[in-house]
């Protein structure tokens, strides 16, 4: 967070209240009208220096083996694949490796 926290129109995913969360994944969800960037144009700049971030899972919904499955929709897992992505994390990143996508996030981001 203190890494991207001062680009505007991104947002962490947080935890619900009540629940405790592994940490994982990091996520945020991207809001173009503010940011002025969409996910995918995100994820293509990133992808150009070799970084892989990727969008939120694809709703089950949306997966052609589903398609005809019975389901209970309300916008919001289409909202987060639309907006959402997944950071490079995990234990074994360095910080040369955490500083080089912050620089691009950051970059990209402006």
């Amino acid at each position: 967070k203190s890494a991207l926290g001062d680009n505007a129109g991104i947002e962490f995913v947080e935890e619900t209240e009540g629940s405790f969360c592994n940490r994982w994944l990091t996520t945020i969800l991207i809001d173009q009208d503010i940011s002025g960037v969409d996910r995918e144009t995100l994820r293509i700049a990133m992808e150009d220096d070799n970084i892989e971030i990727r969008p939120l899972w694809k709703p089950m919904h949306r997966q052609p083996v589903f398609r005809a499955a019975p389901f209970y929709y309300n916008g919001v897992s289409d909202l987060l694949f639309e907006k959402g992505v997944c950071l490079p994390s995990g234990s074994n990143m360095t910080d040369e490796q955490f500083t080089r996508v912050k620089r691009k996030l950051n970059y990209v981001l402006r």
